[in-house]
C-alpha cells in the first residue's frame, strides 16, 4: 500500500504531511513539510534537505556548525553571531575585528581612532592609550581623557598669574 503524498512536488513521503525527497530541482524545507527552490538564509543544503546552521544568527554556514557570516545587525566574531563587538574589537562590515591601538576598548572601524581606553588608562589624542598623561596635559576625571593645558594668548597657562616687571 503506498502513501499518497499531500505534499506538492514530493518524490518521497513516510506520512501524507511529511516529505523526505523532492523531485528535482526542489529541495526538502526544514520542516519537512514543502518542497523549495533552495535553501533560505540561516540554513544548508545537506542531502536533499535543508537544516538550520547551528549557529544563531547565522545568515550562511558552510558546513551545519560553520557560520561563515551573520544575519544583517549581527557581527562574526570566531563561530559565533554578536548583536555587538565586545570591548577591544570593532564591526568591519558585519565581522569584529581587533583594534590595533593598545589598551583602547572602544574604536572605530575606518581610521582606528580610539574612543575610550581601558579604565586604568587615559585617551591621549585619540590614537594612544597611556598611563599618565605627559607634559602639557592634565588627567581628565570624567572620560579618562588627557586633556590640553589650556594658555593665555601670551603664552601663560589659564590658572598662572602673569607678573609684570616695572
Amino acid at each position: 500500500m503506498s502513501i499518497e503524498c499531500e505534499i506538492r512536488g514530493c518524490a518521497a513521503c513516510p506520512t501524507d504531511s511529511l516529505c523526505t525527497r523532492c523531485f528535482e530541482p526542489k529541495v526538502v524545507s526544514s520542516s519537512g513539510t514543502e518542497c523549495i527552490s533552495g535553501c533560505p538564509s540561516g540554513q544548508i543544503l545537506i542531502g536533499a534537505a535543508c537544516q538550520e546552521c547551528a549557529v544563531f544568527n547565522c545568515d550562511k554556514c558552510s558546513t551545519i556548525a560553520n557560520c561563515t557570516s551573520c544575519q544583517s545587525g549581527f557581527s562574526k566574531l570566531g563561530n559565533a553571531c554578536l548583536n555587538q563587538c565586545p570591548p577591544s574589537f570593532f564591526d568591519n562590515q558585519g565581522a569584529c575585528e581587533t583594534c590595533s591601538i593598545l589598551g583602547c576598548s572602544v574604536c572605530t572601524s575606518a581610521s582606528q581612532v580610539c574612543q575610550q581606553c581601558r579604565s586604568d588608562l587615559f585617551l591621549l589624542r585619540g590614537n594612544e592609550c597611556v598611563r599618565q598623561c605627559p607634559k602639557g596635559f592634565s588627567n581628565g576625571k570624567v572620560n579618562n581623557v588627557c586633556i590640553p593645558d589650556q594658555k593665555d594668548p601670551k603664552g601663560f597657562p589659564s590658572w598662572g598669574i602673569a607678573l609684570l616687571v616695572l
